[in-house]
Parts: structure tokens; C-alpha cells; sequence
């Protein structure tokens, strides 16, 4: 029920996906990617989810029990706009995501238990990646 309302966060549309590339898996057009997350600055082993790959998501978003675990902490509560136009506040705090082998530090949401962890574009921004979606390719950017 929670799930089906987090489909995307502030401004977005229509779910937008992008294709395999290396460490990113596509099933019957959904693209997801194992992320080790982790405590900023600590050494503490990371919780590996499936994430979710989605570039009209601004924040990436993991269960709370989970980041709680890893000893994340929130740092504020933000407001987001759901697809169906709902409002919903929730946590969010700064963990330490690695994206296809690069480790970047980003916000992440305390989601609902029963949330499928997201993969924002601001994580993959952070991350290096240039995508276009015309295209359907996540490469990493180089000068």
C-alpha cells in the first residue's frame, strides 16, 4: 500500500528507466542495481540492497529499519511529492552509497519498511554518471 504510493518522488512522471550497462540488471523493463550502503566515515560493514534505478527520482531512498541498523541517523525531515500529487514528509540523513564502483556520500530517505530501496539521480550524479535517456546508457563521464 506505502509502496505503491512512493512510485516517484518530487517532480516526476512517468516512471523512466535506463537499460543495463555492467553492474545495472534489466528485467521486463525495470532496471535495478546492488548498492552497499554504509555509515559516512565508518568502516562498518554496508547493508547491500537492490535498488531501484530511477532518474526521475531527485533522492534515493532506502527502509529505515535498515539505515537505523547501519547507525544512520536523520538529520531533517523533508517534504516530497508523490506521482499521485500526495505530500508525504519523511527523514532523510547522509550515507555513504557505492554506484558501480564509485563510493559517493548522499542524502538518503528513511522509507517505510516495506519500501523498495531507489536509486535517485542525485546518487548517480554524485556518482559520476551521465545518462540520456534517449539513449537508455549510465556510463561514467569522463573529461
Amino acid at each position: 500500500m506505502v509502496r505503491a504510493r512512493i512510485d516517484k518522488l518530487i517532480g516526476c512522471g512517468p516512471s523512466e528507466t535506463v537499460r543495463r550497462r555492467v553492474s545495472f540488471r534489466n528485467h521486463r523493463g525495470i532496471t535495478h542495481t546492488v548498492v552497499p550502503v554504509a555509515p559516512v566515515g565508518n568502516r562498518r560493514k554496508p547493508w547491500k540492497g537492490l535498488f531501484l534505478v530511477d532518474s526521475g527520482a531527485s533522492t534515493s531512498m532506502a527502509p529505515r529499519q535498515e539505515l537505523r541498523r547501519l547507525g544512520i541517523r536523520p538529520i531533517r525531515k523533508e517534504s516530497y511529492e508523490l506521482a499521485d500529487g500526495t505530500k508525504v514528509r519523511f527523514d532523510v540523513g547522509a550515507a555513504m552509497m557505492i554506484v558501480k564502483g564509485v563510493p559517493v556520500v548522499s542524502e538518503v530517505i528513511f522509507g517505510p519498511e516495506d519500501a523498495e530501496p531507489i536509486l535517485g539521480a542525485l546518487t548517480m550524479q554524485s556518482a559520476n554518471l551521465i545518462g540520456t535517456l534517449s539513449e537508455r546508457n549510465w556510463r561514467h563521464h569522463r573529461d
